[in-house]
């Protein structure tokens, strides 16, 4: 029982037939230097050949315009990769807690193994992978109907479509694609494996300082979705960069209820998994309110006859007593502060801030550099 939780839990973020096509070729194994060494290597395969061939063409639209490009290429593609790599670590740490310390023996010998056995096809499953990959390549094809006509052609040549443009289309944006639809797959495995964790009753502690029962280990994943939504904003930045350049909108308010509609969703599909657990948390609550509450009122009246009814002012000097019931009112309000969801405003924060970092030098589109710079010298000093 134990071994098979070990082994599907440290196997669950990474895997699948992407990561063992990057092992045969050599370019990924164990550890955070191998790690940097595929992400440079497949940013040089497909980049490089798209500055090449930019710089061999005569086309309409120069390179400096194709910023959402750059940034798709140079900054989501790393962190989609580097997130792979923090999810597998992060949910390693929160199923290995969960089905160690939070749930007792019986249920989990029912329940778990099947959930996480399931999981793991799930997560290496060549199907799911074929159907992100035949999606990526209809985003890239997608992208060559969008794009405006004068960027597609040579000048002069209204009918050939460009060498760049085709790479960017078939080659640059479905890896984009790939890596990022990959990516939600993941994520949406580990929102299955949390609801199939909420069906099982979890051993909750109202007393425990993480104000969550001692469930916040399951919100460590979101720092990897993070990760995730910061590729999301840096595409997105340069989208509404390059048609910022261009012209085609005046500046970053122009996005103010896209940006909205975004933060939203980012925080529904990288919190919401969680309120699974919000019943238990809240019957954790009202249970540990009662039982302090009785264990309060005993302690308490006690401490009132001996102490107050009947003061002894001899022996109050470095008496015990009156330490234990400050901490029974440390303990109380512990339990009355307990959350009944497992998230809190750090992991709130930390969403919002991956994918709206990216996005922040769109600011300067609104606000000049120089008048920005005064605001924030004023507020620091």
């Amino acid at each position: 029982m134990r071994d098979l939780l070990a082994a599907t839990h440290l196997r669950l973020g990474r895997g699948g037939p992407f990561l063992g096509l990057l092992r045969r070729l050599r370019l990924q194994r164990d550890g955070s230097e191998e790690i940097r060494r595929a992400i440079l290597v497949m940013l040089a395969a497909i980049w490089v050949p798209f500055v090449l061939l930019e710089l061999a063409s005569r086309e309409a639209v120069p390179l400096r315009t194709d910023l959402a490009v750059h940034t798709r290429l140079l900054v989501s593609v790393p962190l989609l990769y580097w997130a792979d790599v923090m999810l597998h670590e992060l949910c390693a740490l929160s199923i290995e807690d969960f089905t160690e310390r939070r749930v007792a023996s019986s249920e989990r010998r029912e329940r778990l193994p099947d959930a996480l056995a399931l999981a793991e096809r799930l997560r290496g499953s060549a199907l799911a992978e074929l159907v992100c990959l035949a999606l990526a390549l209809l985003t890239g094809h997608a992208s060559t109907l969008a794009a405006p006509a004068q960027a597609m052609v040579t000048p002069g040549h209204s009918e050939i479509v460009t060498a760049r443009w085709l790479w960017t289309s078939y080659i640059a944006v479905p890896v984009f694609a790939f890596l990022l639809l990959r990516a939600l797959w993941r994520w949406l495995i580990w929102c299955w494996l949390l609801w199939r964790f909420s069906r099982v009753k979890a051993r909750l502690v109202p007393t425990h300082p993480d104000g969550c029962g001692g469930l916040a280990l399951l919100a460590m994943p979101g720092r990897a979705f993070a990760i995730i939504l910061a590729a999301v904003g840096a595409a997105v930045a340069g989208k509404w960069g390059a048609e910022i350049l261009r012209g085609a909108t005046a500046n970053l308010r122009s996005y103010g209820g896209s940006l909205g509609v975004l933060v939203a969703i980012a925080l529904a599909v990288g919190l919401g998994p969680l309120l699974a657990f919000s019943g238990q948390l809240f019957s954790a609550r009202l249970i540990g309110l009662e039982r302090y509450g009785h264990f309060a009122l005993d302690y308490t009246t006690g401490f009132d006859d001996r102490w107050i009814a009947h003061a002894r002012e001899d022996d109050l000097l470095g008496n015990a007593d009156i330490q234990s019931l400050a901490d029974l009112g440390n303990s109380y309000r512990t339990v009355q502060d307990m959350r009944v969801v497992v998230f809190g405003r750090r992991d709130l924060v930390i969403l919002v801030a991956g994918l709206l970092l990216p996005i922040l030098p769109l600011v300067l589109t609104v606000v000049p550099l120089s008048a920005l710079l005064k605001k924030v010298t004023q507020a620091v000093l």
